[in-house]
């Protein structure tokens, strides 16, 4: 009976260590996800940057004075890199969102959630003004 009380310690031991590392493993894992979603997010806001650079001759200083040409060719690559730039940042608001469930309980990962979701509003905020800008030529 000594024998079995010791290998039951032994095994009681092992279990702890083993959900402590499962528990590590989680934490690590759930880490890795956001920082996936923060490179997600940074690809969205390159996407965004392009959009906003192909604009901003429309929002310079004399745009009223280019020609109808010009003007267009600058909204037409405008909605084509529109819409990639929508869809890099609903792939990363998606994936964020579901980060954003997983990671609901770890107090660790509030602050880096909290910068995510502010750089993806920074994102779409400066999507919509890009858009806003074409929109009016």
């Amino acid at each position: 009976t000594e024998e079995l009380a010791s290998l039951t310690a032994r095994v009681n031991a092992a279990a702890t260590k083993l959900s402590s590392f499962k528990k590590d493993t989680e934490n690590r894992k759930k880490t890795a996800q956001l920082q996936e979603a923060g490179e997600k997010i940074t690809a969205a806001e390159e996407e965004v940057k392009k959009l906003a650079e192909l604009v901003a001759p429309l929002a310079a200083e004399g745009a009223e004075a280019m020609s109808a040409e010009e003007a267009s060719a600058i909204c037409e690559k405008s909605v084509a890199q529109s819409k990639t730039t929508q869809a890099s940042l609903e792939e990363a608001r998606n994936f964020f969102t579901s980060r954003q469930k997983d990671a609901k309980g770890v107090p660790s990962l509030a602050e880096t959630l909290k910068s995510l979701q502010g750089r993806i509003t920074e994102a779409t905020a400066a999507m919509a003004k890009a858009k806003k800008v074409s929109k009016n030529h």
